[in-house]
Order: C-alpha cells, then structure tokens, then sequence
C-alpha cells in the first residue's frame, strides 16, 4: 500500500473495533443465547456476527471500496450493535434514488466511527430507545451523509469516555487528516447540523 499512514491506521482501527465491548458483548449475548437454549436465534445472530467480521476485514486494507460494500458493512455493524443493545436500538439506513448506481467508490472506515460516536451519545443519556437514522445524498460527486438520533442528546465529544473510547475517537480524527492531505483525490468535510445531526460531506470516485 502507497501510504504508511493510513495503513497503520487501518491497521489501529480493525485492532480497535476488534477488541471493542461490543465485539464481546455481541458474543455474550450470543452465549447466553445458547446457554438458554435458544439455538436458532444464537445461530442466525452468529451468521450476522460472522458477516460482519468478513465485511470489516474485506475493507481494511483498502482505501476505497464501492458504495453498496459501504452500506452493507454498515448495516452489518449496526445489526451487531442492536444485538449488544438487546433490541432497545432501532437503526434506518436511507438512500436516495440519485444513489442507486453503484459506479463509484467512497473512503473506507470513516462513517462507521461517527455511528458509533451517535450510540455512544445515546446510550450515555440513557436512552431506553435509541433510534438512528444514517441518510445518503448525492449532490454531482459529492456523498453527503446525515447521521442522527431521534432525541437531541450531548455529542460524545462532551462525554466521559474510556480510554478504549478516546483511542477509536483520535485513530478517526487520524483518519480524517490523512484522507485530507495524503489520499489522491479525496476531501471529507463534516458539519453539525440541527439538533444532533452530524453531516459528513466526501468526494466519491
């Protein structure tokens, strides 16, 4: 790969979301599933498991992958999130008819940090229901992603955060200055919207 950088951040963030609480409270649930005897329910959240873990290992390594790849190993990481909430979480993924040609590319490993920034927000709240909605936009060849909750609730920016927590947050901030000034091609904006909706803006390829 031409960029170190970006390679060892990679790299820092598959380690990171690998050895995250929510890598291992989905597998305890899972366990607890089969301890209870509820075979097919620990089965099919497994074969969700496993998905998610071919989907995050696939994009790793790479700049870029297709926006259909994208979509599908975000809605992996939020079925897997769901299992870790025990249902209290709701997600919609939503994207626009200007967005059903799957001809380009987008960044990899970038929007999922901010979803997990919008489940941290709400959970700290203490939320009994988080819902979260992520909406894709085509503006010529700018992807604009909206991020939200249902319920205005403090940024995790303003949040105490593990130390696990504070390193996802700094590899995605990393993250975000190497696409801007090491990646060919390649710009990423964000903006906080109303409430708290985070709005993140990429040139697609």
């Amino acid at each position: 790969m031409k960029h170190s950088s970006y390679c060892e951040n990679s790299l820092g963030l598959y380690k990171a979301f690998m050895s995250s609480h929510a890598t291992f409270n989905s597998l305890s649930a899972i366990q607890n599933m089969i301890v209870s005897n509820d075979t097919r329910e620990a089965l099919s959240n497994l074969s969700k498991f496993a998905r998610f873990i071919r989907r995050f290992s696939a994009c790793a390594d790479q700049s870029y992958h297709s926006f259909t790849a994208e979509t599908e190993l975000l809605n992996s990481y939020l079925e897997l999130e769901r299992l870790r909430f025990s249902e209290h979480l709701t997600f919609n993924i939503k994207i626009s008819d200007s967005l059903k040609d799957d001809s380009f590319s987008v960044p990899t490993l970038l929007l999922m940090p901010l979803l997990e920034q919008q489940l941290l927000s709400g959970l700290k709240a203490g939320l009994e229901e988080i819902v979260l909605t992520l909406e894709f936009t085509r503006t010529k060849n700018i992807l604009e992603a909206h991020i939200s909750l249902s319920e205005a609730v403090a940024p995790a920016e303003d949040l105490q955060l593990s130390n696990e927590q504070v390193n996802r947050l700094k590899l995605f901030n990393d993250r975000v200055e190497i696409y801007n000034t090491e990646i060919a091609g390649s710009v990423m904006k964000s903006a906080q919207g109303a409430g708290n909706e985070t709005i993140i803006r990429l040139l697609i390829q």
